[in-house]
């Protein structure tokens, strides 16, 4: 029985594809384990690096070819039914995988849990630097949902996540494919509030690469986007009053969140002036 599936959506992702494979069959795991690279019409030569991958390690690696540019959230969710693997793990194609990722964050399986996050370092060049989360152990959902949206303690990407496919399945917990942006705390957030417990371990296993550009073109994309998916959430979670109490307060985040966003990027006042338009239409 495979182990673990790791789903890596591949677009444009040439420059960085065959050091993120790498590491990912670098890994010291000994239980079986899956690579699936869920490649969407990637003009830049991707298809060929997948191709050559696959070929050279058919038992471990699955490529599979889709000839439209698919959003990375549904190439993601292609991957979660390609996959099956007891778990599964996310990884972009940029990033990379440490040595004893797989060992470290399967090794917390035992806690029943359905979700096990990590830490990781954000690296730029050969430069590393640690963040969060810091591990907090075994948490309840509640407590979760507490820790990600209003404390900012956890990660709120899907990436060095593993969770249990079964239950993905079985709460049809999927990405959003027509959301681009925040999709992954979208996602994460669905996880932490039908599981019944998640663990936070306090194991660095995951390298996020720091790329110059953003996929944001302003701050009002950025806090556009951020109000959007909280309503989302906020509509779709049901009707439970403590994680909707949780999604408002979030507000005070965001606006903390673009303040310093105003600083960093030098927005004109007409900025701050539509994002107060967008926190009064929010309610």
């Amino acid at each position: 029985m495979t182990a673990i599936s790791i789903i890596v959506p591949v677009y444009e992702s040439r420059q960085y594809l065959s050091s993120c494979i790498e590491s990912l069959l670098d890994q010291d795991f000994v239980l079986p384990y899956q690579i699936i690279l869920v490649e969407t019409a990637s003009p830049d030569g991707s298809f060929e690096i997948c191709e050559k991958y696959q070929k050279e390690f058919p038992e471990k690696i699955y490529h599979f070819h889709y000839d439209k540019p698919y959003s990375i959230s549904m190439a993601r969710n292609l991957g979660i039914l390609h996959a099956s693997g007891e778990y599964v793990l996310f990884v972009d194609g940029d990033d990379l995988l440490r040595k004893d990722a797989l060992t470290k964050l399967y090794s917390y399986t035992n806690q029943d849990v359905e979700a096990i996050q990590g830490a990781h370092s954000l690296y730029y060049g050969d430069k590393e630097k640690r963040v969060a989360p810091i591990g907090k152990g075994k948490l309840t959902s509640r407590e979760a949902v507490q820790a990600l949206v209003v404390n900012r303690t956890f990660c709120g990407y899907c990436w060095n996540t593993l969770i249990k496919r079964s239950f993905l399945l079985k709460y049809h917990v999927y990405f959003e494919y027509k959301i681009t942006v925040f999709e992954d705390l979208m996602f994460i957030m669905e996880v932490f509030y039908r599981s019944n417990s998640v663990y936070f371990a306090n194991d660095d296993t995951y390298l996020y690469r720091q790329r110059e550009g953003s996929t944001l073109s302003s701050c009002p994309d950025l806090v556009r986007h951020h109000i959007y998916v909280l309503q989302k959430l906020y509509d779709k979670l049901e009707d439970d009053p403590y994680t909707r109490s949780v999604l408002r307060h979030n507000r005070t985040h965001i606006k903390r969140q673009f303040k310093q966003e105003q600083k960093r990027c030098k927005c004109k006042d007409n900025h701050a002036k539509e994002i107060k338009a967008l926190f009064s239409e929010e309610k």
